[in-house]
């Protein structure tokens, strides 16, 4: 397939780095299929779903989702100039954007106030890349307290503004989407598939934001467990995807917003939730989360139900939840 061709360096890259959930997906015989694989997001998106040929139009409903998460893509790359993220951090003055770039980022912007605050942000583009930056050198290194310091102070003098229409950055802190665009995009395509009474679906972004209609096993292959989900959603964040050893520690693309430190406090986290967009939020932010009973207020004020691993094995699990042995 041309498409795979086209991208198979970075495919055999991700492959490697997100293999820790694989899931199962059976069509029944008799109805449309529909299979749409593609690079977004950088990374692999593979849709699968099933509808009635004589209710939907299969050839417009796939069009319809790839022109969705092709629009959020394009406007929402934090590392393409041609972005709508990229004019709003380029500039102090309003920038009109799409309904739903600015909706994600006002969604965003008020769990990182409030849910979320001090284990969510994403007005930490600039220190995201100095970490990255530093450890995705040919000999990985880390900031100095110096630089880290000098992007601490951009986001705690940075704010956003909205309008109906426009977002305005006031600062110089840099705004990231990348913990929540994949969950942001599932959330639309989600709704399109209800809307069009799809009710048996798999929508994989990167293995990592998994979106599902009717019931299927998730594998954990990480920790070997498998886990039953029906019709919600399921996103992981975790150390396994991108970790850079320096010296004797084990560092992560994932960034505490209170210390700004790249080393989490567990090493993967599972969220299921309805909402996905929520979820991917919630799977970053339980990351540097070590409380129990924290997590749990969480879990209780947000509905969303958490599995928590450390040190090679559970050490927390929603009381609702039963994993099996893969």
């Amino acid at each position: 397939m041309e498409l795979l061709s086209k991208h198979t360096s970075k495919i055999s890259k991700i492959s490697k780095i997100i293999s820790f959930i694989f899931l199962g997906f059976l069509f029944s015989s008799c109805s449309s299929k529909t299979y749409i694989q593609d690079f977004a997001f950088d990374t692999l998106i593979d849709i699968r779903y099933e509808a009635n040929p004589t209710k939907i139009n299969s050839k417009e409903l796939q069009e319809q989702i790839e022109k969705e998460y092709k629009k959020l893509d394009k406007n929402l790359n934090f590392y393409s100039s041609n972005s709508e993220l990229n004019k709003i951090n380029s500039s102090n003055s309003p920038i009109t954007v799409d309904h739903e770039t600015l909706d994600i980022i006002q969604q965003s912007y008020i769990l990182q106030n409030e849910s979320l605050k001090d284990y969510f942000s994403i007005t930490m583009g600039g220190i995201n890349k100095l970490w990255k930056d530093k450890l995705n050198k040919e000999t990985p290194g880390i900031p100095s307290s110096e630089e880290i310091k000098i992007e601490a102070e951009k986001i705690a003098t940075t704010s956003l503004v909205f309008t109906p229409t426009s977002v305005q950055r006031i600062g110089d802190a840099k705004i990231d989407l990348g913990a929540v665009v994949k969950g942001y995009a599932l959330d639309k395509i989600n709704s399109l598939l209800k809307e069009n009474e799809i009710t048996n679906y798999v929508l994989d972004l990167g293995h990592s934001s998994i979106a599902i209609g009717g019931q299927q096993s998730v594998t954990i292959a990480e920790y070997k467990k498998k886990i039953i989900i029906k019709d919600s959603c399921i996103t992981t964040s975790s150390i396994h995807e991108q970790k850079f050893i320096v010296g004797d520690k084990t560092y992560s693309h994932i960034i505490n917003p209170k210390t700004y430190s790249a080393i989490p406090y567990n090493d993967q986290v599972i969220v299921i939730n309805d909402n996905p967009f929520l979820a991917d939020a919630c799977s970053t932010a339980l990351m540097n989360i070590s409380s129990f009973e924290e997590i749990k207020k969480l879990e209780n004020d947000l509905n969303i139900k958490t599995i928590i691993f450390k040190d090679g094995g559970i050490v927390y699990s929603h009381q609702d939840l039963t994993l099996f042995d893969a």
